[in-house]
C-alpha cells in the first residue's frame, strides 16, 4: 500500500512540474520539432528521416496547410531570428520536396529567443531551444482550412448582406 501511495505522489509531482514548466517557458503548439545544433541551420540525415516520415503523414492525411516556427537558444554572437527563419526555411524546403501535392501552403515564421520550451542556463535547455516545430491542422481533411468562414463585423445583422436575418442593414447598395 504504502509503495501505491509513493508511485502516486511521485506522478503527481512530475505532472505538477510539467505542468509549471509549460506555465513558466511556454512554448507554441505543435506537432513534432526537429533540432539543431548550435548556430546550425543545415539538416543531418537524422533530421531528414524524420522530415520524411512527416511528409509521408502530410500525403497520406491530405494536409493542405503545414506551419512550420523556427527558435533558438538565447546564446549571443549571431542574429537569432535570422538563424529561427533560417532553420524554418531549410525544414520547410526539404518537407516541400518530399511532399506530393503541389498545392500545399508551407508558412513559415521565426520566434527567435521568445519561445523557450526549456530553460537556457542548461546545456539540455538550450538544445531543446534550438527547434523548428511543425504545426499541422487539427481538422479532417474534408473541411476546407485555407478559407476562413464568414464572420460579420460590428454590431448587430447589419453587416450580413441581405439584412435576412434581419436589423437595420439599410440598403446596403442597392437601388
Amino acid at each position: 500500500m504504502a509503495a501505491k501511495s509513493a508511485d502516486a505522489a511521485r506522478a503527481k509531482a512530475m505532472a505538477s512540474s510539467a505542468a509549471r514548466k509549460k506555465a513558466t517557458y511556454g512554448g507554441s503548439p505543435k506537432d513534432m520539432s526537429v533540432n539543431f545544433g548550435t548556430n546550425k541551420f543545415n539538416l543531418t540525415t537524422a533530421q531528414k528521416n524524420e522530415l520524411n516520415r512527416i511528409a509521408q503523414k502530410i500525403n497520406k492525411d491530405g494536409i493542405s496547410r503545414v506551419t512550420l516556427r523556427g527558435h533558438a537558444d538565447s546564446r549571443g554572437g549571431v542574429d537569432n531570428m535570422a538563424l529561427s527563419k533560417n532553420r524554418a526555411r531549410a525544414t520547410a524546403e526539404y518537407l516541400k520536396s518530399k511532399v506530393k501535392d503541389p498545392k500545399v501552403k508551407f508558412v513559415v515564421t521565426a520566434a527567435s529567443i521568445k519561445e523557450p520550451v526549456a530553460s537556457n542556463k542548461t546545456v539540455k535547455g538550450m538544445s531543446a531551444n534550438r527547434r523548428v516545430d511543425i504545426v499541422l491542422p487539427t481538422r479532417g481533411p474534408s473541411m476546407k482550412l485555407d478559407k476562413q468562414p464568414y464572420k460579420p463585423v460590428g454590431s448587430g445583422a447589419s453587416a450580413w448582406v441581405g439584412g435576412a436575418a434581419g436589423g437595420g442593414g439599410g440598403n446596403m447598395g442597392r437601388k
